[in-house]
C-alpha cells in the first residue's frame, strides 16, 4: 500500500468518523513527520492536522494509523470545546461539562508527554485528555471494526466511566 492509499483510507476513516459525531468533512489534514523528536502521533492545532512520525507510519499496520487518527482527533475535538465554548453555546450545539472543559485546558498548557512504555506511564494516560481520547478511539474502533484496543490496567475504571459517556452520546 502506497503513503497516498494510507493517507486517504486514514482521512475516508476521519470522514465515517465526522458523521458519526456530527461534524464536517475534511476537518482535519494528514502529514508525515520525519522528525525523531515527536511522539508516534500528534494533533497540531496551529494548522489543525494529525501528524505521523514517519517511522511510525511507514510500521504501522492501517488499523493502528486509524485508531491513532481518531485519538489524535478527539484531541481536535477537545480544542474545540476549549477555545469555542461561547460559540458552540450560541449555536446550541453539544459541549461538555465546563469543569470538564477547565481540566482538559489545564491538561493542553501542562501536557505530560508520554514516555516509552505504556504499563508504567502512569503520569500520561491519567491525564483526562488522554482517557477520554483513548475511550473515543476505543469506542470507534470497536464500533466500526470490532476491535479492542488494550487499556491498561491502572486507569481502567475511570476510562470504563467516559467511554460509558461517549458510548451514550454516539449510539
Amino acid at each position: 500500500m502506497t503513503r497516498e492509499e494510507k493517507i486517504n483510507d486514514i482521512l475516508n476513516a476521519l470522514n465515517i468518523m465526522y458523521k458519526i459525531i456530527g461534524f464536517e468533512k475534511n476537518l482535519l489534514d494528514i502529514k508525515i513527520l520525519n522528525n525523531i523528536d515527536m511522539d508516534d502521533s500528534e494533533f497540531r492545532s496551529s494548522d489543525n492536522s494529525i501528524l505521523f512520525k514517519e517511522s511510525y507510519f511507514n510500521s504501522a499496520s492501517l488499523l493502528e494509523l486509524v485508531s491513532q487518527a481518531f485519538h489524535e482527533a478527539r484531541h481536535f475535538y477537545q480544542y474545540v470545546q476549549i477555545n469555542f465554548k461561547d460559540k458552540l453555546k450560541d449555536n446550541n450545539l453539544y459541549i461538555e461539562d465546563i469543569n470538564l472543559c477547565n481540566k482538559w485546558e489545564y491538561e493542553f498548557k501542562n501536557y505530560i508527554r508520554p514516555s516509552s512504555n505504556i504499563d508504567t506511564d502512569y503520569k500520561f494516560l491519567d491525564q483526562n485528555i488522554e482517557i477520554d481520547a483513548m475511550a473515543f478511539s476505543y469506542y470507534l474502533t470497536q464500533r466500526l471494526f470490532k476491535i479492542e484496543i488494550y487499556i491498561p490496567k491502572y486507569i481502567e475504571d475511570r476510562f470504563m466511566v467516559r467511554l460509558k459517556l461517549i458510548k451514550s452520546l454516539y449510539d
